[in-house]
């Protein structure tokens, strides 16, 4: 049997306020007024390695105010989906650029900077496409600073 809702009753008013976002109480007796704009919250999407090794959607945040869009925009994550997959395809392109280079310069190491770096790469559980300098500690006494 269908409900018959009398438009101004306290029923008809509570039923719109959820029904629209921007209904203004006591307007036209609950009409609903002129659609407005609203930049925030926005979804923004995060893309990787999925579990089967494509890249895919791993997830989804809220960004409620600029600020927050700014640090999720730092993260990685994108406001459209396309737009996050290639972020991550271009991540995973440099990532190879970087280790083919590094590849290449390897042969040219000396015996104990190869060491040095395998030694590096075990120590780390993830692909290394750069191995950090080492700092050279200089002999000799430091430099005198001149002051005026």
């Amino acid at each position: 049997m269908p409900v018959v809702e009398i438009p101004g009753s306290p029923a008809a008013l509570e039923r719109l306020k959820f029904e629209y976002a921007d209904f203004r109480i006591g307007d036209d007796c609950g009409q609903r007024g002129p659609r407005v704009f609203e930049e925030f919250p926005k979804a923004m999407y995060r893309a990787g390695r999925d579990a089967k090794h494509q890249i895919d959607i791993l997830g989804m945040e809220v960004a409620g105010d600029s600020d927050e869009e700014a640090k999720l925009f730092g993260k990685g994550l994108r406001h459209r989906q396309e737009d996050a997959l290639a972020l991550a395809e271009a991540n995973e392109r440099e990532i190879a650029k970087l280790a083919a280079n590094r590849a290449h310069h390897d042969r040219t190491l000396s015996e104990h900077a190869q060491a040095e770096a395998r030694a590096y790469e075990e120590s780390v559980p993830e692909h290394v496409a750069e191995i950090p300098e080492t700092p050279i500690k200089r002999r000799g006494r430091p430099k005198k600073i001149a002051t005026a």
